[in-house]
């Protein structure tokens, strides 16, 4: 009976942690995808960059875009390391978190921003830009 309990455990621990590799490599593949590279181009000329970890447009800061991202990267981990130790459990919660994230979770305003110009065309121009973003931020009520 021990062996099967830690066959299992075994199992779930290899299967999560497959799942949490894969999706972290996901992340960084959309982080180097092009309508995300074109976005933050375009919002940089307005001093201004997307934060995937808060789903917003926020001010840019030296590095902002690099600590957002190794952010979000970090706090995945935090959960799949959990996820990961906590056997056949963790390994169903971590599918259905990871679900979520990918599926449900997606905020209105992400798809949104992915599917304008922002982010399908590279090198707008700052007036095109500023527009966009106004009516962005007046549809969804942000600052």
């Amino acid at each position: 009976m021990i062996h099967i309990m830690a066959g299992v455990y075994v199992v779930s621990f290899l299967i999560s942690s497959v799942m949490s590799l894969l999706y972290i490599w996901s992340m960084k593949k959309y982080y180097q995808s092009a309508p995300y590279l074109n976005l933050n181009s375009n919002l940089a000329s307005l001093d201004l960059y997307w934060s995937d970890s808060q789903s917003e447009i926020l001010p840019a800061l030296p590095q902002s875009i690099y600590q957002d991202q190794s952010e979000a990267i970090k706090s995945f981990s935090r959960v799949a390391l959990l996820a990961s130790f906590t056997s056949i459990i963790g390994c169903l919660f971590l599918s259905l978190f990871i679900f979520s994230i990918r599926k449900v979770a997606k905020p209105r305003l992400e798809k949104k921003i992915l599917a304008s110009k922002l982010a399908q065309q590279i090198k707008l121009d700052p007036e095109e830009i500023k527009e966009i973003v106004l009516s962005l931020q007046a549809e969804f009520g942000l600052n």
